[in-house]
């Protein structure tokens, strides 16, 4: 797996469980996530532990690893609206990663109601 692909993974991690735990949509976007990179099933499990037991995964999140900073975010945001809502801890960590990864502050609420937009037709397709 790559950098920018760990730091991804790092980020929907932190994400996700940022309200205290990952749902069930949030697991399979994560679990799809790190099948398609190549993650060692037991590195999951150390990092998702580590994410559950508040120990920063994305410590590490920066701007030169991913070279586009909106479209990473709305991955992260539509990861934490899977499931139907974006808790204010997980609109928290949303907003400190955006600054970590470079995101122009300007850009956030564009970006994030893009991530919004694309986890609703996620939800619609599985509904059929």
């Amino acid at each position: 797996m790559g950098p920018k692909e760990m730091e991804i993974l790092r980020g929907v991690l932190a994400v996700a469980v940022a309200d205290g735990h990952a749902t069930r949509g949030e697991k399979g976007v994560i679990e799809g996530l790190a099948k398609r990179a190549g993650v060692d099933p037991a590195w999951l499990r150390r990092m998702t532990e580590r994410a559950e037991q508040g120990r920063s995964v994305e410590s590490s999140m920066s701007h030169p690893v991913l070279e586009d900073p909106a479209q990473a975010m709305k991955l992260l945001v539509g990861v934490a609206a899977i499931d139907g809502e974006i808790t204010e801890a997980e609109r928290s960590a949303l907003v400190d990663i955006g600054l970590k990864i470079g995101l122009p502050s300007d850009q956030f609420g564009e970006v994030f109601e893009e991530g919004m937009a694309t986890a609703d037709k996620l939800r619609k397709k599985r509904k059929r």
